[in-house]
């Protein structure tokens, strides 16, 4: 294995990361103790208010109940996925037995009942006012 002796050029190169290893902890003594550690702490102690054991049981009951109502939100939606992937499979399914020609049937079919529920809507004129509705006229 070629690569696995070292030159001598590697001990310099150590020495080097000693020696910058060296420097960076003299630096850091020069600079005293590490200051900004209780400066964040009373920042985040200042952030976050203070509470009482009285105060958290409403909040984790709170919590509790949100957490149960994502959960029946989660499945409900999966199961909407499932019913909706389910429902296009058959479509599919039920689709590839048909001819082109009942396929267009069935478009044309769709048109014709479309057509006919448009003109029912405008035959029927609009929507009769309710009476209570109405605005009441003062007799004269």
């Amino acid at each position: 294995m070629a690569g696995t002796a070292q030159s001598p050029g590697d001990h310099a190169d150590a020495d080097d990361a000693d020696s910058v290893l060296a420097e960076r902890e003299e630096a850091a003594l020069a600079r005293g103790p590490d200051v900004t550690a209780p400066a964040a702490a009373a920042r985040v102690d200042a952030a976050v208010p203070a509470t009482s054991t009285s105060d958290l049981f409403p909040a984790i009951q709170r919590l509790k109940q949100e957490q149960a109502r994502l959960r029946a939100d989660k499945k409900r939606v999966a199961k909407e996925l499932k019913n909706a992937e389910k429902r296009r499979s058959r479509l599919k399914r039920r689709a590839k037995q048909l001819s082109d020609g009942d396929l267009i049937a069935v478009l044309e079919m769709r048109a014709l009942e479309k057509e006919r529920a448009k003109a029912d809507l405008t035959a029927a004129g609009p929507p009769p006012l309710d009476a209570a509705a109405a605005p009441k006229t003062p007799p004269s």
